[in-house]
């Protein structure tokens, strides 16, 4: 039961902040064929085209801040 909830916590605190922080390098790292499923899946599972998923500026460091908060 701790595990679970430690896991849903995280995930939702730290990893997922880290992960939009983080897409649009991922994007740009993968092979074209790669790049395109991740593109098409991520879009699809967050509603959003992938540029506007990575918060920018100020907002960035935000989210940062609070991942690393915890």
């Amino acid at each position: 039961m701790f595990q679970a909830m430690f896991i849903d916590v995280t995930s939702e605190r730290v990893m997922l902040p880290m992960f939009k922080t983080s897409i649009e390098k991922i994007v740009h790292q993968l092979s074209p064929e790669s790049s395109a499923y991740f593109r098409r899946t991520r879009e699809v599972a967050f509603g959003v085209k992938i540029e506007e998923i990575a918060p920018q500026g100020p907002a960035r460091d935000n989210v940062w801040k609070e991942a690393l908060d915890g």
